[in-house]
């Protein structure tokens, strides 16, 4: 599934968020990827928001097992899911701008729940050096989340 979405849409960076996989298991999965080179960051924990630490433009993106409203979630029914107050208070406390989407609302779909856990959020500095950039939820593969695209301009990606 990842040769494929590669030789489609010939990404510069391709970043794997999986918080239950690490050592050497990531390895293993990093070795058998179609990439020349890779960088490993170990998850530490739960880490504060770091914004007034950083000056620079910086994107952050990830599976941030928490939604935003409770419309970036729903259940077997359709019904609304209650958000993660301690996520909101975390992303306006950081001044995190969410950079939006175009494609399917869900990013993850299991035990008859969708739902909006995969972001891109920047801060002002990078939205402003990045104006055009637009996210994509691309469709659903293998896997219970979506890939997710991030561009350069709103031109929408080539299908699959």
């Amino acid at each position: 599934m990842l040769s494929a979405f590669y030789r489609t849409h010939k990404p510069e960076l391709v970043v794997i968020v999986s918080p239950r996989v690490s050592g050497i298991r990531a390895d293993q999965i990093i070795s058998r990827l179609p990439f020349s080179s890779s960088h490993r960051v170990e998850a530490r924990g739960f880490a504060g928001a770091l914004a007034d630490q950083i000056r620079e433009p910086w994107l952050l993106a990830g599976d941030f097992n928490a939604v935003l409203d409770g419309s970036d979630r729903k259940d077997r029914f359709g019904r609304p899911d209650i958000s993660s107050k301690a996520f909101q208070e975390c992303v306006h406390s950081a001044s995190l701008v969410d950079l939006g989407f175009v494609g399917g609302r869900f990013t993850w779909k299991g035990g008859g729940y969708h739902a909006r856990l995969d972001r891109f959020f920047c801060n002002d500095g990078w939205r402003v050096l990045f104006p055009e950039a637009s996210v994509f939820h691309m469709p659903f593969t293998c896997s219970d989340h979506r890939p997710i695209l991030l561009k350069q301009g709103s031109q929408p990606p080539p299908h699959e």
